[in-house]
């Protein structure tokens, strides 16, 4: 009798087996990764919360400020007092904002850190805007300029706010004057940070910063083949000191975090208008005794940095706002380049944050922008005209400091 002859199944049944194989494994190499996730996740909530409390026991405004298991930190929902409101939704305004959009509204939502969230309630640069916009512009019946700036955040918490809460206002336009704490995060005479100044601070969640990826699997092999990276020897602490961290890497988690913020902004609403601005600082101008009365970034007291070369730093940081800005499809307010001839030292009462005047100015450059850009209609503002020409240095303060105030 002769035997049967084995029929070889087809290259085509092959590889479909092969692929339904595959395709098995990662399912469950997926379905364990969102388990991991899950786990991962509510120890981070529980880790923030926890940091978060020890952060504001040493906070000079906690009193307006509760812990949060996302962000370490917020504003404390429904605070008043004298000078400052926090509305419901953690804004620092009275006013709600109600999800769904107001027919014939025009909506901006200002991000950012302290020196967005101003001093009072009508001495921050969203407040002044909205008021500009209220006054002088044309085309729509309402106007809402959403001040979501918290004292404190780094970019990490802005693009974690803007995932979960801000995303959902669909803005028309969004202003990001966002990197001052990253700023004074990351010592540009010390090697490379291998982690966030948040992921440190709060607890390490390296993963999270992946979490855009459709696959929890990759996300999570991202995150530990980044920490795979090797910890700084002693030469790299020489090297960083004598010629200081490459600005595009010292600045990464800043952009990577921007990027963050417009994919969301823009999962949510497509014509969002993103605005990103420059960083203006008070440094080189002030004499020597001014300074040492002032409280300055930590790095800069630690390696004695002289005003101009802590300038210097900072323009590497705008610089990196500028590429970002012109890789991103947005629009550069460059607000440092505004106030370079300005006189700071009677704009600005620190190193970073302003008088009432400084944030006017602010605002009005910002409605340049808007008009700029065609998101509004109207005319200008002599008094913007008015603070550039009372504020510009003379020739001759542009050699001697002036005096801070």
């Amino acid at each position: 009798m002769t035997p049967r002859r084995r029929t070889e199944p087809s290259v085509g049944r092959k590889t479909l087996f092969t692929a339904v194989v595959i395709g098995g494994v990662c399912l469950a190499i997926e379905g364990v990764a969102r388990i991991a996730w899950w786990r991962l996740e509510r120890q981070s909530l529980k880790t923030h919360y926890m940091r978060g409390e020890a952060v504001l026991n040493n906070d000079a405004i906690n009193y307006m400020k509760v812990a949060d298991g996302l962000y370490g930190y917020q504003m404390k929902p429904g605070f008043r007092n004298e000078h400052n409101s926090i509305n419901s939704q953690g804004f620092h305004q009275r006013e709600e904002i109600p999800v769904k959009r107001v027919p014939g509204s025009l909506r901006i939502v200002c991000l950012g850190e302290s020196t967005t969230f101003g001093s009072t309630d009508l001495t921050n640069y969203p407040a002044f805007l909205r008021r500009i916009l209220e006054t002088r512009a044309v085309g729509f019946r309402q106007y809402e300029v959403i001040n979501a700036g918290v004292p404190g955040w780094l970019s990490d918490q802005v693009a974690l706010r803007v995932q979960h809460q801000i995303a959902q206002f669909k803005p028309d336009a969004a202003i990001l004057y966002v990197g001052w704490n990253d700023f004074q995060g990351y010592d540009p005479r010390l090697p490379l940070a291998t982690e966030s100044a948040f992921a440190l601070g709060f607890g390490l969640t390296p993963w999270r910063q992946y979490a855009r990826s459709a696959s929890r699997a990759v996300a999570i092999l991202s995150a530990l083949y980044e920490r795979r990276r090797h910890q700084p020897t002693p030469d790299d602490y020489r090297e960083a000191d004598a010629h200081s961290t490459p600005p595009d890497q010292r600045y990464r988690f800043l952009v990577r975090h921007l990027d963050d913020i417009v994919h969301y902004l823009k999962a949510a609403n497509p014509q969002t208008k993103i605005f990103v601005s420059t960083l203006v600082g008070l440094w080189p101008q002030g004499t020597p005794e001014a300074w040492k009365k002032m409280q300055v970034p930590w790095f800069v007291s630690r390696h004695k940095l002289a005003p101009d070369e802590t300038a210097r730093y900072l323009r590497e940081l705008n610089d990196q706002l500028r590429q970002f800005t012109a890789s991103h499809d947005a629009a550069l307010i460059d607000m440092a380049a505004i106030f370079d001839p300005l006189d700071r030292t009677r704009l600005q009462w620190d190193f970073a944050h302003m008088y009432a005047d400084g944030y006017e100015l602010m605002a009005l450059s910002m409605f340049e922008a808007l008009r700029a850009s065609g998101v509004v209609k109207g005319e200008a503002s002599q008094r913007y005209q008015g603070l550039l020409t009372a504020y510009r240095l003379s020739a001759a303060a542009t050699t001697t400091a002036p005096q801070l105030q």
